[in-house]
């Protein structure tokens, strides 16, 4: 991920877009926990059909979590909280760049966004544009 997300970049401030150009990277919303206490399956098994089910347990997930507490399947922030960085620097406030925010956001949040972003109009039915 890091050199793909190096490429974007490198491409677009190449092109001279990157200032224009908007870039959402959202996070997991925590560690999955599956396998008990220290995980469970095969490392052997690791990029096969059979290795669906890998997970390193509650006791690294709540780790990795970290500062946050607990993992998925629970309401603590560790199992719901995702972070979202946002970067398009000709349209962000001056006030917001390079800052942190703890206001809350949704999911559903990033499409109404990308809509305004590209300065569409939703339909009314959206049957009509499926």
């Amino acid at each position: 991920m890091d050199q793909n997300i190096g490429k974007l970049i490198a491409t677009l401030e190449a092109n001279g877009e990157l200032d224009n150009t908007l870039i959402m990277f959202v996070a997991d919303n925590g560690a999955c926990a599956e396998g008990g206490q220290l995980g469970g399956g095969n490392k052997e098994l690791l990029g096969t059909r059979e290795g669906y089910f890998l997970s390193y347990g509650q006791s690294w997930a709540n780790v990795s979590n970290t500062p946050f507490r607990k993992y998925k399947h629970w309401v603590h922030e560790g199992g719901i909280s995702s972070p979202l960085i946002m970067h398009w620097p000709s349209k962000m406030a001056a006030a917001a760049k390079g800052r942190l925010t703890d206001q809350y956001g949704f999911f559903q949040d990033i499409m109404a966004t990308c809509v305004e972003a590209a300065e569409l109009a939703i339909r009314k039915n959206l049957r009509s544009i499926l």
